[in-house]
């Protein structure tokens, strides 16, 4: 049984259920949900390549059992793998820093980028990169 319920981020609005993958053509899959009247009115979103397509309007509970539904497919008939919590599914940044703001964050967390050393001039104890105000478009990194 696969199970998609899988809380990641949460911003109080919006939040991930999960994220799959396919190795074979490495496309990436998200499902979102946005909630506009608690749980009574809730969109099930899917975010592939940095775009946002809204599958499903309804209740939180019809929305988690429509994700499941759809996550079941994908991993039976279009050979995708559920992301494991501890290890996101790599996509290209542009995307990456998508979902990340449509999730209502303004950060990305990169391990490649802790500098532990208080020493070092790139001390960065969490790897946190902040992303300029109102860029969807730029990545660049703003001093941490």
């Amino acid at each position: 049984m696969v199970c998609v319920a899988m809380l990641c981020f949460c911003n109080g609005k919006t939040y991930r259920l999960t994220s799959v993958l396919n190795w074979e053509t490495g496309e990436v899959r998200h499902l979102l949900v946005d909630e506009f009247n608690g749980h009574a009115h809730t969109d099930l979103i899917l975010v592939t390549a940095g775009r946002d397509e809204k599958l499903f309007s309804g209740t939180q509970c019809e929305s988690l059992q429509g994700a499941h539904n759809m996550g079941q497919a994908w991993v039976k008939t279009e050979e995708f793998d559920l992301a494991k919590g501890d290890q996101p599914p790599y996509e290209p940044l542009a995307h990456a820093v998508k979902l990340v703001m449509r999730l209502g964050e303004n950060a990305l967390f990169d391990p490649t980028l802790v500098h532990a050393d208080p020493r070092n001039p790139d001390f960065n104890a969490t790897g946190r990169v902040q992303f300029k105000e109102g860029s969807l478009q730029e990545t660049e990194k703003i001093a941490p």
